[in-house]
C-alpha cells in the first residue's frame, strides 16, 4: 500500500518541478526573443524614414533635372529656329552678293571690249598718221623733183638767153614761171591740208588714248568692288557655315532631350513606387488601436488625394450599426447642394460641392458622397464618439494609388464601433495625430 502511494507520488512531484522549471525558464525566453523584435522595429522605422528622405531627395533631383532638359529642349528649339532665320538670311545675302559679282563681271567684259575697240581705232588712227605722213612726204619729194627738172631745163636753154628775149613770145618765161609758182602754191595746200589732217588725227588719237585711260581706270575700279563684294560673299558663307554647324549641335541635342527625358522619367516612375512602398510602411505602422475621444467639429485632418483617388477630395461614408446609410440623409439641409436632410450630424467640410452621389446611376456601388473644394481644406468630425486613424492600402484593380494608400479617419458614437452611429472620412492628406505619427499634419 505504501509502495503503492509512493509510485503515485514521485510522478506527481516530477510534474510539479517541470512546472515551476517552464514557469521560471520560458518566460525570460519569451521575453527575451520579444525584445529583438521591437528594437528591430524601431530600427527599420528609423531607415525607411533615411530612406524616404534619400528617395524624396532622389525624385526631386530627377524632376530637376528633367525640367532642366526640357528648358535646355525649349532653348535649343528656339535657337535651331534663330538659327535657319539666319541660314536663311545669310543665304539670301550670298546669293545676292553672286548676282553682284556677276554683274561686276559683266561690266568688266565690257569695259575691256571697249578697251579693245579703243585700241583698235587707236591703231587704225596710227596708221592713217602714218599713211598721212608718207603722203606729205610723196608730195613734197614729188613737187621737189617737178621744180628740179623745170630748173634744169630753164638752165639748158639760159645759153639763148638773149635770144630769149629777142623771141616773138617774151611772155613764155612768164608762163614758166607762174607755172611754177601755182606748182608750189598748189603743193603748199595739199601739205597745209595733209597737215591738218594729220593734226585732227593725232587729236583724234589723244582723245582715244585718254578714253583708254578712263575705261582702265573704270576696269580696275570695278575689280576693286567685284574683289571687296566678293570678301564680303566669302564672310557670309563662313557664317553661314558656322550657324549650320551651331544648327547640327542643337538638332542632334535635341534628338538625345527625349530620350534623356524618358530615362529620367522611368528612374523617377520606380522611385515613385518605392516612395509609395515605403510611406505605405510607415503609415501601416503605431496604429490605434483604442479610439480617442472627440467632439463634433474636432479636427481631423486635410482634404487630400491618397489612395484610389483621381484628385483632392472628401470621400464621406455614413453606417448605423453596420448599415451603410445615404450621408445626405443625416447631414443639415442644403449642405452640399440637394445633399442635406435631418441634421443629426454636422458637415464635414464647411465648404466645397458635391461631385458624386450616393449609389447613384452610374456608381451604384458607391456607399459615400464625394466632397471637394480642390484641396487643403480642414476635415472635422460630423459628431462627437471616439476617433481612428488608420491607412488603408489601394484595392488590387485601382488604376491609381497615391502614397501607397488611403489615409483614413473614423468616428463612432460607441467606442469600438461596437453598434451606434459611424461617420468615415478618406483620402485625407494628414492626420490631427501627434506628430509621432507619420500621418500627422504637425
Amino acid at each position: 500500500m505504501k509502495s503503492e502511494q509512493l509510485s503515485t507520488a514521485i510522478p506527481l512531484v516530477i510534474l510539479v518541478i517541470c512546472a515551476f522549471v517552464i514557469s521560471q525558464v520560458i518566460p525570460p525566453i519569451l521575453t527575451h526573443a520579444q525584445s529583438p523584435s521591437i528594437t528591430t522595429q524601431n530600427s527599420i522605422g528609423g531607415n525607411l524614414e533615411d530612406e524616404l528622405n534619400k528617395v524624396k531627395s532622389e525624385i526631386s533631383n530627377i524632376q530637376k533635372e528633367k525640367e532642366n532638359l526640357k528648358a535646355n529642349k525649349i532653348a535649343d528649339q528656339n535657337n535651331l529656329t534663330e538659327f535657319q532665320k539666319q541660314i536663311f538670311n545669310l543665304q539670301t545675302t550670298v546669293e545676292e552678293l553672286s548676282l553682284t559679282i556677276q554683274q561686276k563681271e559683266l561690266e568688266i567684259n565690257q569695259l575691256e571690249l571697249e578697251i579693245e575697240l579703243l585700241q583698235k581705232e587707236i591703231e587704225e588712227l596710227i596708221e592713217r598718221i602714218e599713211d598721212n605722213q608718207d603722203q606729205i612726204e610723196a608730195l613734197e619729194e614729188e613737187t621737189d623733183e617737178r621744180l628740179l627738172g623745170m630748173y634744169l631745163a630753164q638752165k639748158q636753154n639760159s645759153s639763148s638767153s638773149s635770144k630769149f628775149f629777142a623771141s616773138d613770145s617774151p611772155s613764155e618765161f612768164v608762163k614758166v614761171d607762174t607755172y611754177r609758182q601755182a606748182l608750189q602754191e598748189d603743193t603748199n595746200v595739199k601739205l597745209e591740208l595733209l597737215d591738218d589732217t594729220r593734226t585732227q588725227l593725232e587729236k583724234d588719237q589723244t582723245k582715244l588714248e585718254e578714253d583708254k585711260i578712263t575705261l582702265d581706270r573704270s576696269r580696275e575700279q570695278v575689280e576693286d568692288e567685284k574683289i571687296a563684294i566678293d570678301i564680303q560673299r566669302t564672310t557670309a558663307r563662313n557664317e553661314q557655315a558656322a550657324f549650320e554647324a551651331r544648327k547640327l549641335d542643337a538638332q542632334n541635342r535635341l534628338s538625345g532631350y527625349d530620350e534623356l527625358i524618358q530615362v529620367l522619367s522611368s528612374k523617377e516612375k520606380d522611385l515613385l513606387a518605392k516612395q509609395d512602398s515605403i510611406q505605405s510602411a510607415l503609415l501601416a505602422r503605431n496604429e490605434i488601436v483604442s479610439g480617442v475621444p472627440v467632439d463634433q467639429g474636432a479636427f481631423l485632418g486635410v482634404e487630400g488625394d491618397t489612395g484610389y483617388a483621381y484628385g483632392a477630395h472628401l470621400h464621406f461614408g455614413v453606417s448605423e450599426s453596420g448599415v451603410i446609410k445615404n450621408p445626405c440623409n443625416y447631414l443639415p439641409g442644403g449642405s452640399y447642394g440637394s445633399c442635406g436632410g435631418s441634421g443629426r450630424i454636422g458637415k464635414p467640410m464647411g465648404g466645397g460641392v458635391l461631385t458624386s452621389g450616393f449609389r447613384t446611376q452610374s456608381r451604384p456601388t458607391h456607399n459615400a458622397i464625394d466632397i471637394s473644394t480642390g484641396g487643403g481644406a480642414n476635415i472635422v468630425a460630423a459628431h462627437g464618439g471616439y476617433t481612428y486613424f488608420f491607412f488603408e492600402p489601394c484595392p488590387s484593380w485601382a488604376k491609381v494609388c497615391n502614397a501607397g494608400g488611403a489615409i483614413v479617419a473614423k468616428v463612432c458614437e460607441v467606442d469600438k464601433c461596437a453598434s451606434g452611429l459611424a461617420t468615415s472620412y478618406y483620402h485625407l492628406r494628414c492626420t490631427a495625430e501627434p506628430a509621432s505619427s507619420p500621418r500627422s499634419c504637425q
